[in-house]
């Protein structure tokens, strides 16, 4: 119990946590992980993973693409000066990376959400003999490895034990102990608190209820399904109880839009009494893991994994062993030969990481910008061609006619001017009010959002600049436009342009005007470009014990 679990790139990895049952390592923590392409159990601390012996701990997912497993804080058999831990899910290499800025004491009870490459991380209790719940929100920056600073206005009072869900870029905070004078309380489960990450803000928001309010609970799990969070099991204990207990209610749903807790109507309301354990969402499949059995005074460990069907109105649910887990996890059919009138929904672990880098998020958005350049490309010739076809030909019939007797043809030059000089200026009509002249060089800088952090003078942008020539200089006797070379952008090829139509194209140019005319072209060339951003949540022990599939 009191191990971190952390789903990534098809894995769900069980970090740290006891079991007194069997024996235990008290040099290094259990670390495992269930999926993978052979989609079983796997046991990393005997190839050579090992951390020292680590419970109540946080774990959540970062680096630059979302591959690092940073390990933080915790109870310690053992006391070392290492606070964070780093895991690299690609090579199985575990190393103590060095962070920058103030480090921040060593807590457990602290429940943290990944989000933009930075793990926040608020409150919890010290570790030493003080025993202290500390009034601190620390953000682990995992892209530049330093330590930042979150805001404590309107913050709740220092709380452990507690859940933390990411919901649209804001983090609500259910449940747990917090301070109360020299001692310690229950939060209410009507107080959800609200941190916004771009705005560095807290707010409180009242939660009501149609029927029964959620019990009060610490050491609880939460799950974010359908705009909805899904709490599951936790502890309640009074100074005049001689034993933790579960809440009277286990599982509650709380709407996220009308903070309205709902008690789902369980087919089977039987549901195990856990704490301390972990909860993973695997599509609408909930995933308990370990942790304690509460229904007994005192609690014992808990060898079983459970599966919630959220998707089903009736919350359906299952128990199964390790190895039924490992069974299911591979099997095409949704029935187990252990209960073949159980119908266990599929679980498949997704074979690609959860979460995605900004810059490989930043690469798939760029052949949609290319698109729209050779668009914008394509449409200036257009406008370039047919402007100097019409002009050609009211040109050719003013002369025609002027041969014919039918009148004179005005022109821009003096007395003893000989010839017509049509002038099509390059920069746009100053006087036409619905169009603006096109610099030499234009910049243009598309508007995305960025991640604001705690320190003013650092923002994290995950969308870079854009800067476009616009190839044109006012005064060359020809206009001149950038053709794109074969390559240059991603979705481009030779040919794979539409033309524009010129009226009249298809058949031959009349005569040309006679020698003495001459025309000067000068043109233009606009261009659009467009940009985009695109952005991302993770979860996440194991002992094998043979046993029975049931259905409730």
């Amino acid at each position: 119990m009191g191990q971190a679990a952390v789903l990534s790139g098809g894995k769900i990895y069980y970090i740290g946590g006891i079991y007194l049952q069997g024996g235990i390592d008290l040099t290094a923590s259990d670390f495992f992980y269930l999926g993978g392409p052979e989609k079983t159990w796997v046991d990393l601390k005997g190839q050579g993973v090992k951390i020292p012996l680590l419970a109540s701990h946080t774990a959540n997912i970062g680096g630059v693409n979302q591959d690092l497993i940073f390990i933080i804080g915790g109870l310690q058999l053992i006391p070392n000066d290492v606070l964070v831990y780093q895991f690299d899910t690609k090579t199985n290499a575990i190393s103590t990376p060095v962070i920058q800025g103030i480090t921040p004491s060593r807590r457990s009870g602290v429940n943290s959400v990944s989000f933009g490459g930075k793990i926040y991380l608020f409150s919890g209790r010290t570790t030493d003999n003080s025993d202290t719940l500390v009034n601190s929100f620390d953000i682990l920056n995992t892209l530049t490895l330093n330590w930042e600073v979150g805001s404590l206005v309107n913050a709740p009072l220092p709380r452990y034990k507690y859940t933390a869900t990411l919901v649209n870029n804001v983090i609500y905070y259910i449940g747990g102990l917090q301070k109360n004078g020299l001692g310690q309380d229950y939060s209410p489960m009507s107080d959800i608190y609200q941190y916004d990450i771009v705005g560095d803000a807290w707010s409180l928001k009242i939660a009501t209820t149609t029927g029964i309010m959620p019990g009060l609970r610490s050491d609880h799990s939460a799950v974010l399904i359908d705009g909805k969070i899904c709490i599951f099991g936790g502890t309640f204990k009074t100074v005049n109880m001689l034993y933790a207990m579960p809440p009277v209610v286990s599982i509650a749903m709380l709407d996220t839009s009308t903070l309205i807790w709902s008690i789902p109507p369980l087919k089977d309301p039987n549901v195990p009494k856990l704490a301390f354990h972990s909860a993973t969402l695997i599509d609408k499949i909930m995933l308990l893991a370990f942790g304690n059995n509460t229904d007994v005074p005192g609690g014992i460990f808990n060898n079983k994994f459970y599966l919630f069907d959220l998707g089903d109105p009736n919350f359906p649910w299952y128990t199964l062993t390790a190895q039924e887990l490992v069974t299911l996890a591979n099997s095409n059919t949704p029935n187990t030969p252990n209960a073949p009138n159980a119908s266990i929904p599929p679980f498949n672990i997704p074979t690609t990481p959860s979460t995605k880098s900004t810059a490989s998020d930043t690469k798939q958005q760029q052949p949609s910008s290319n698109n729209m350049l050779v668009i914008g490309l394509s449409t200036g010739l257009g406008v370039i061609g047919l402007g100097t076809v019409v002009a050609f030909l009211f040109l050719y019939r003013r002369m025609k006619k002027n041969q014919t007797g039918g009148g004179e043809i005005d022109y821009s030059g003096g007395p003893g001017t000989s010839g017509v000089i049509l002038q099509i200026p390059s920069s746009v009509d100053k006087n036409n009010p619905t169009y603006q002249p096109i610099n030499q060089s234009e910049s243009m800088t598309p508007t995305t959002p960025h991640f604001v952090n705690s320190n003013l003078h650092q923002n994290y942008s995950p969308t870079p600049t854009l800067i476009q020539s616009q190839g044109y200089s006012p005064g060359q006797e020809f206009s001149t436009l950038p053709i794109p070379q074969q390559g240059r952008f991603s979705n481009y090829s030779p040919g794979s342009e539409t033309l524009p139509y010129f009226p009249g194209s298809e058949n031959p140019l009349p005569p040309p005007p006679p020698p003495k005319s001459s025309v000067q072209l000068y043109g233009g060339l606009c261009h659009c470009i467009t940009a985009g951003w695109f952005s991302v949540q993770l979860y996440g022990r194991l002992h094998i014990t043979p046993g029975n599939l049931r259905q409730h």
